[in-house]
């Protein structure tokens, strides 16, 4: 699977529903019927998906909440985009 760029512009498919947690949150494809848990800081980048956002805004996003690098920011938030976009939760352009 390719990897994501900055320029990448990444957004929630409406077909998920969330429900926050404690620590975290839930996310349910409504489409398989499959759950998904996420945490704070992936919750963080959920909410921000509700509208198109390239990675590159995600990560100056994260690193404006997070005392986070932008080496460490912008690789931990293609992860998370790429297990995202795995279980097509998002869609990406």
């Amino acid at each position: 699977m390719a990897s994501l760029s900055a320029t990448s512009v990444v957004l929630a498919r409406q077909s998920v529903a969330m429900c926050e947690l404690t620590d975290g949150a839930a996310l349910l494809d409504l489409e398989t019927s499959s759950y998904f848990t996420l945490n704070d800081t992936a919750l963080f980048l959920w909410n921000a998906l509700q509208k198109p956002m390239s990675v590159g805004d995600l990560c100056s996003a994260l690193q404006e909440e997070y005392d986070v690098s932008n080496e460490d920011c912008f690789r931990d938030v293609v992860d998370v985009l790429m297990k995202l976009k795995e279980r097509h939760l998002v869609d990406v352009t």
